[in-house]
């Protein structure tokens, strides 16, 4: 993200479960970005230790708000949870987990939290104000994603870079391509189990990278590139050390065969 954006922008973290602990945004808040973080149970936005200067709106967002929804509430703030009938892939560890609980909420939908504020007024007051263009969108609300991108209204909030939970399930995975590709971008990596999709618009596809990254958190997307990079030359150089010292045995080795050979014949 800081490759494509270095300079402070506008981020928008749906699903953001911690504050610090595997955390797409925590770093872009440390480097002057402002943003919104949403979860039903955020934990340690308030923390000392997380100094995080977002703003936070606890809610479970879907494509339609005033849905009421059974959600298996995370344990001890872990990062399986979700509304149950989409929770998918961690479904059963999900619900496996001791003191696991599900409860009863009401959706947020996304075009109400864009326009910050609730249609039916379950949740109190404004909500936070989110501006016509983010930089850059966390999308991990196991499940909910291709629901919440098919309701977006790209056409009054657009966005420059996506990350986007996928666990490989389909026909989701395919759905978040269909109607990402539909309005203007291009997937450009995945990273375990996030797509990547850049804005063509904004960045065109050089934005595209080949290179192998690790998922984003608490580290710079940009500094694991670098450091992966660097790591990848060094590898290289010990690898074209290991080859030139073998190419010199075998030389040798054939020198001093042949040689002996040589001696051999001239030797009365």
């Amino acid at each position: 993200m800081l490759r494509l954006h270095p300079e402070p922008g506008f981020y928008l973290d749906m699903g953001a479960n911690s504050a610090i602990d595997l955390s797409n945004t925590f770093a872009l808040d440390r480097r002057g970005w402002r943003g919104v973080a949403v979860d039903p149970f955020p934990a340690d936005f308030g923390s000392t230790a997380a100094n995080r200067t977002c703003a936070v709106v606890a809610a479970a967002v879907s494509g339609a708000g005033g849905m009421e929804v059974r959600f298996v509430r995370p344990v001890n703030n872990t990062a399986i949870g979700g509304i149950l009938d989409t929770l998918d892939t961690h479904k059963n560890a999900a619900l496996a987990a001791a003191g696991t609980r599900i409860v009863k909420l009401r959706t947020l939908g996304i075009r109400e939290l864009l326009a910050g504020r609730s249609a039916d007024g379950s949740l109190p007051g404004n909500l936070p104000s989110v501006p016509r263009h983010i930089d850059y969108l966390s999308l991990d609300v196991e499940g909910q994603e291709a629901t919440i991108l098919e309701a977006w209204p790209f056409d009054m909030h657009s966005i420059g870079l996506i990350t986007v939970e996928h666990n490989y399930e389909e026909p989701k995975r395919r759905r978040i391509r269909e109607v990402l590709l539909h309005n203007g971008f291009h997937y450009a990596h995945h990273v375990d189990v996030d797509d990547w999709y850049v804005n063509d618009t904004l960045y065109g596809h050089h934005a595209a990278t080949s290179e192998p990254l690790t998922r984003p958190g608490t580290a710079a997307v940009g500094d694991v590139q670098s450091a992966w990079v660097q790591a990848r030359k060094h590898v290289l150089s010990i690898a074209h050390y290991v080859l030139l010292m073998s190419l010199a045995v075998v030389i040798m080795t054939g020198g001093v065969a042949l040689g002996g050979r040589w001696r051999a014949r001239l030797m009365p």
